[in-house]
């Protein structure tokens, strides 16, 4: 009995493990840059993020629309972007002070939004 328990945890534990590149979760393997779209001086200044930041972002943001991110979100200039993989193919990111994100791996992208994910 005990042998089926432990090897009961053990499935779940490689199930859920396996699942996060099945939900979009992609793991941020560095940053590689951070930055402003367009001309706005000072505003951007502050806005930075480590891999461990960008990494809890996409663990609590979500998959959205086109629309939701014009109705729900800021869509501000600052930027912070890096590599990660996603199903073992890598990709690209990009996380933006509003709280929305992108991410592309191969021909396959989404766009991410959280409310409250870039607090710390």
């Amino acid at each position: 009995m005990v042998k089926y328990i432990g090897l009961l945890v053990t499935m779940l534990f490689v199930v859920s493990c396996g699942n996060e590149s099945q939900n979009g979760l992609i793991k941020i393997t560095k940053v590689t840059d951070s930055g402003v779209e367009g001309d706005t001086g000072e505003f951007c200044s502050d806005f930075s993020l480590t891999r461990e930041q960008a990494q809890h972002y996409f663990t609590r943001a979500k998959q959205v629309s086109v629309q939701e991110i014009h109705d729900k979100y800021a869509v501000l200039p600052c930027f912070v972007a890096g590599d990660g993989i996603l199903a073992n193919e890598d990709c690209s990111w990009e996380v933006r002070a509003g709280g929305t994100g992108h991410v592309n791996c191969g021909d396959k992208s989404y766009l991410t939004g959280c409310e409250d994910c870039l607090s710390n």
